[in-house]
């Protein structure tokens, strides 16, 4: 199975919903040691920091603020280690064999 860097970004989500979206990807059909699921927020939150440190998944605050959303999802790409990349919204829990399926049309 290929590797999968999940990307989220974020900026002042609340903190249930992003809860919500990281508990639903760490439970998807797919190897644990094959996703890296960060969390990119740009609200450079403790709380979110927190999150993610309790839920084991990288946590991503850059030290600038240029190009708005378009920035907070360029930043993380220069330090990304999967095959693949899966850049989703905050709020979205994909369906629950939405790796296998969509890395197998690849």
């Amino acid at each position: 199975m290929s590797t999968v860097d999940v990307l989220f970004a974020t900026y002042n989500e609340s903190i249930s919903i992003i809860t919500k979206t990281i508990v639903g990807h760490l439970n998807l059909d797919y190897l644990k040691d094959k996703i890296t699921i960060t969390l990119c927020d740009d609200g450079a939150r403790e709380t979110a920091k927190a999150l993610c440190e309790k839920l084991g998944i990288q946590y991503l605050a850059r030290p600038e603020k240029s190009h708005a959303k378009a920035g907070n999802i360029d930043y993380p790409l220069h330090n990304t280690n999967g095959r693949f990349i899966a850049l989703l919204e905050a709020d979205v829990v994909p369906n629950q064999r939405f790796y296998k399926k969509l890395l197998i049309i690849l």
